[in-house]
């Protein structure tokens, strides 16, 4: 592909011999060569451990779980792990701090929600499916509140999404016109809640009625997502619908505490590391570092290329690469370089002598602070228009005096 100087080309980088993408980009036919070539770190699928709370049949066809466990299609970058627990099981056995994501569907009242506060305080991430009245109070109960109001929303046909938050990481993926049409999700059932008390809810979505149909409450250091309808085919058309498996994936993957680490790194970045565990980092030209087990960064990211952080049970690669604005080679002004130069220059003496004298600042900048000028207009201008009213003043006819005397 020849790209001429000033052009821009966008391209599909093809897939090597493996399969995967090639984890360094180079390009040819360029006299400075410093920023000919590109890092990527090849894609590794994240486990996303996910708990299913709820007493439904699984192989029930139509039931939530039964499309929910259909949905979880492993990709290059996460492999789902799905657990499945009853409301009767005990939970005492499950390390919720390596959960990712907790869904509740149609608890009962008197289903306890202690442990599920919990991991939502702590940072968790949660959905709750209000499938029912009858799993308002757990609701409540989580919720920490005295009382949810709720009845079950009378619809005559059916409803649809009316207003949708295309802000929000959740649905932003349906933010472009061809993704954006919710008109063909159908929904015969919903209930209506009263989130009134709940100031900080954000509703993400609501029926042309009005009433929410999703809506984020910030519980702790985590956040709950709360659906008053479901997609069980009794309540909604939304498993059928194209925009299901999007959905489902964006809620899961996206995560507000930031916790999944990024694999691409510029110059100088710090790269983010398991601390308490033994590992090693091998840097670009083949030089492997120990690092310490208490260590929860390495910071020697001066060289591009890619730098190989292994576990004893797993490795992943982080690539390194020169900060864009770097090849921006653009001549900086004379009158600029020359300043910069100077303040340079300056800085270097001071240093020596023991003391570095402040930068001059370019007429600009002097005028910005001082804006003398500006207070010397505005008198003037108040000057001038006092003396035209008093000479307005002035030149008016004085009335004459009556005839008739006293």
């Amino acid at each position: 592909v020849v790209v001429p100087p000033g052009d821009t080309e966008v391209l599909t980088v093809p897939k090597t011999t493996t399969g995967t993408t090639a984890p360094i980009l180079q390009l040819d036919g360029d006299d400075i060569d410093f920023d000919n070539r590109y890092f990527q770190s090849p894609p590794v699928a994240k486990p996303l451990r996910i708990l299913y709370h709820s007493d439904e049949d699984p192989n029930r066809t139509g039931a939530p779980l039964f499309f929910f466990k259909r949905a979880l299609i492993e990709t290059a970058t996460f492999k789902p792990e799905l657990t499945l627990k009853k409301f009767a099981d005990p939970l005492d056995k499950i390390d919720w701090s390596l959960l990712d994501f907790v869904v509740v569907s149609d608890p009962l009242g008197n289903v306890p929600m202690d442990a599920m506060r919990q991991y939502l305080d702590e940072g968790g991430r949660g959905l709750f499916m209000v499938r029912s009245l009858n799993s308002v109070p757990a609701l409540a109960k989580l919720l920490e509140l005295d009382q949810l109001p709720a009845s079950e929303a009378k619809i005559a046909d059916y409803a649809l999404l009316g207003e949708i938050d295309r802000k929000h990481p959740y649905l932003q993926g349906f933010s472009e016109a061809r993704f954006a049409d919710f008109t063909k999700v159908h929904f015969w059932r919903h209930r209506t809640l009263d989130i009134g008390n709940l100031e900080k809810a954000r509703v993400l979505a609501s029926f042309d009625s009005g009433e929410p149909a999703w809506f984020e409450v910030p519980v702790g250091k985590g956040s709950l997502l709360v659906m008053t309808s479901s997609w069980d085919r009794e309540d909604s058309q939304l498993a059928l619908s194209t925009k299901f498996i999007p959905l489902i994936y964006a809620i899961l993957t996206q995560d507000p505490s930031g916790r999944d680490s990024k694999q691409a790194y510029f110059i100088g970045d710090s790269i983010p590391l398991d601390a308490g565990i033994e590992k090693t980092v091998t840097l670009p030209d083949g030089e492997e570092v120990g690092v310490a087990e208490d260590e929860a960064s390495f910071d020697a990211t001066d060289t591009p290329g890619l730098y190989k952080i292994a576990y004893p049970t797993r490795q992943f690669v982080a690539a390194v690469n020169i900060p864009t604005q770097e090849s921006r080679l653009a001549a900086i002004e004379g009158d600029k370089l020359e300043q910069l130069l100077k303040v340079d220059e300056e800085r270097a003496e001071g240093r020596a002598k023991g003391e570095i004298p402040p930068a001059k600042l370019s007429v600009q900048e002097q005028e910005s602070q001082q804006k003398v000028w500006m207070w010397l207009l505005y008198l003037v201008m108040i000057l001038l228009i006092v003396e035209i009213l008093y000479s307005a003043r002035c030149a008016q006819p004085k009335a004459a005096p009556s005839e008739g005397g006293v």
